[in-house]
């Protein structure tokens, strides 16, 4: 089984974030040849050609994704234990790539998902690829922290966002200056597969 991999995309409301997660993973779903699956708390995304299964209970999601091979946003109902139930079948299906959108509503602080926690410390075995979005990096549990290995990072003006950033992927002050000056849909890379930051933006399609 080849190494699985964790991503960050972090940035201020409408930059971008999302689009270029939901790109990032489809391509490496494809490159593996799993699918994909969308946690969308917020009920923000439709990725196109994804199965849309919510406020059910996440048993739903089995079928589709792992007897049928299809990509699916999955919106739990509003409570802890459907959360908790769904990163247990995450995990125990595997093979696959998950995308926890907004990812400080399950993985902040001490109210972070203990199942959610877990898979994270044990994804390689049973490979699950991870990617985070978030507007505030700050919140994001150390745990879930230590899987990224890749953060693509968009316009954010936050101070507290940029302090965590500065403890997590060293940012300079160039850096920190080129994140502000950034614009929709250009972000910055750090600790990409060659090992270097990226200074110079790019622009999700």
């Amino acid at each position: 089984m080849s190494s699985t991999v964790g991503e960050g995309f972090w940035g201020d409301p409408g930059m971008g974030k999302t689009t270029l997660a939901q790109q990032r993973m489809i391509l490496r779903a494809g490159d593996r040849g799993v699918p994909c699956i969308f946690f969308d708390i917020e009920r923000n995304l439709l990725p196109p050609g994804a199965e849309v299964i919510r406020g059910t209970d996440p048993e739903a999601i089995i079928a589709p994704v792992w007897d049928e091979g299809l990509h699916v946003v999955y919106s739990p109902p509003p409570d802890r234990v459907s959360i908790e139930k769904f990163f247990n079948i995450v995990r125990g299906g595997g093979n696959c790539c998950l995308l926890v959108d907004e990812a400080h509503n399950v993985a902040k602080g001490e109210a972070a998902s203990p199942a959610l926690l877990h898979l994270c410390r044990v994804r390689r075995p049973y490979g699950v690829d991870l990617f985070f979005t978030s507007t505030q990096p700050q919140d994001l549990h150390a745990t879930a922290w230590s899987v990224i290995t890749r953060t693509s990072v968009f316009h954010s003006d936050s101070a507290y966002a940029l302090d965590r950033l500065k403890r997590e992927v060293r940012i300079t002050k160039d850096h920190e200056r080129a994140i502000l000056a950034l614009r929709p849909f250009e972000y910055l890379i750090f600790g990409d597969a060659e090992g270097e930051h990226e200074l110079a933006a790019r622009r999700a399609a």
